[in-house]
């Protein structure tokens, strides 16, 4: 499942709230940084996700 504009706000919530329901999730949007740190924070809460840097 891809999730847009995951980098903050409501896509980063609703990315959240599917990987906690146990979904893999691929988390899009144009903040490399901001991408990496909930990379890391969704694998700190051993939950997977796959980053894409993307405008779409």
């Amino acid at each position: 499942m891809i999730v847009t504009g995951s980098s903050k706000g409501i896509g980063k919530d609703i990315a959240f709230q599917l990987m906690a329901r146990g979904a893999r999730v691929g988390i899009t949007g144009r903040d490399t940084d901001a991408l990496r740190m909930l990379h890391k924070e969704a694998v700190s809460n051993g939950w997977r996700c796959d980053t894409y840097t993307v405008d779409l």
